[in-house]
């Protein structure tokens, strides 16, 4: 009797304990239903609180110039430079002429009582617009009638003279300048004795030899303009290559005189960079006239010429034309 109520008793705490577990798995599911509804009028606000973003516009700027800008931006922190005043085109600008002795020092003068366009002097840079840092040497060498390098090309050297350098200008109403090379307050080699006698300050400085020996350099030496001592060493390798250079290094032919229409020298066409005759002076574009004095019409002419007086002469003088001017080239052997 016992056991029975017992089973009743457990099946009815078991349907109990069932009904109570589908209920509140039902009343779960209705929760999770309902929190997927939503209030449509609170979405209705929402969705119309929020602004359309405004239509695309034709014309924007483009982002490559926006980076170059914004590249290009001083991030230095330096004030702005000032702006560059524009100057009126109808008035012309007024500048001021710099004298001659501030562009450079004249440091000596060689004059051709001769020839006074042969005259020449050496002067070094002052002005920095002259000065190139590429180059080792800031001096240079001037002759008659050349100007000074760019910018002051408008300065020419007017006429060299023993106590200075007399400088013209392509403003015909500037006065010319003259520039004095500065004065010597070293020792000197001489000294001012009694009666006003000029005699030697040392009499072992200046050495006198009665036979001097000839002036025999290994390699070529240009002592002035268009004046060649040959060295002993370029004058043995002209002899073993002579026909080489004329093949390789120098392309000629003869020149004929558009006037006349006859042959009149040799015309050098062409004469490779770094080569012996470019060394000795040769140029493209020279035309050879005549060798001491004898006219050539032609490279073998030349040739034979020099062979048949090769031993009456140790200097030859070679006359030159290019582009309308006469330039005579002298070459000096090696003495013997």
């Amino acid at each position: 009797m016992m056991l029975s109520q017992l089973k009743i008793a457990c099946w009815v705490l078991a349907g109990a304990l069932g009904a109570g577990l589908a209920a509140y798995v039902y009343d779960g599911y209705r929760k999770i239903q309902s929190d997927k509804v939503f209030d449509q009028e609170r979405v209705r606000e929402l969705l119309e609180s929020v602004q359309e973003p405004p239509p695309p516009r034709d014309e924007i700027v483009s982002y490559d110039n926006v980076r170059a800008h914004w590249q290009k931006f001083d991030w230095t922190g330096k004030p702005p430079a000032k702006p560059v005043e524009v100057a009126d085109p109808q008035v012309a600008p007024k500048t001021v002429a710099k004298p001659v002795a501030e562009l450079l020092r004249v440091i000596f003068i060689q004059v051709d009582k001769d020839d006074a366009l042969a005259s020449s002097c050496w002067v070094t840079w002052k002005d920095p617009a002259l000065v190139k840092p590429q180059k080792k040497s800031q001096d240079a060498r001037l002759l008659v009638g050349e100007k000074l390098p760019a910018p002051y090309d408008h300065v020419r050297v007017d006429s060299i003279e023993e106590e200075h350098v007399v400088f013209a200008f392509e403003d015909a109403a500037r006065e010319k300048e003259p520039v004095e090379p500065p004065q010597y307050s070293g020792p000197g080699i001489v000294k001012v004795g009694d009666g006003q006698a000029v005699v030697a300050k040392k009499t072992g400085m200046i050495v006198k030899n009665l036979n001097p020996k000839p002036f025999r350099p290994l390699y070529t030496v240009q002592y002035a303009p268009n004046q060649y001592q040959i060295g002993t060493e370029d004058q043995e390798y002209i002899e073993k290559n002579f026909t080489r250079i004329l093949s390789e290094d120098i392309r000629h032919g003869q020149h004929r005189d558009p006037s006349t229409g006859r042959y009149d020298g040799i015309e050098l066409k062409e004469v490779k960079p770094g080569s012996m005759a470019e060394k000795l002076g040769a140029k493209s574009g020279d035309v050879i006239k005549s060798v001491n004095g004898h006219p050539v019409n032609s490279v073998q002419e030349g040739i034979n010429y020099a062979k048949t007086h090769d031993d009456q002469y140790d200097t030859w003088e070679i006359v030159v034309e290019n582009l309308g001017k006469t330039k005579t080239i002298t070459y000096k052997e090696p003495g013997k």
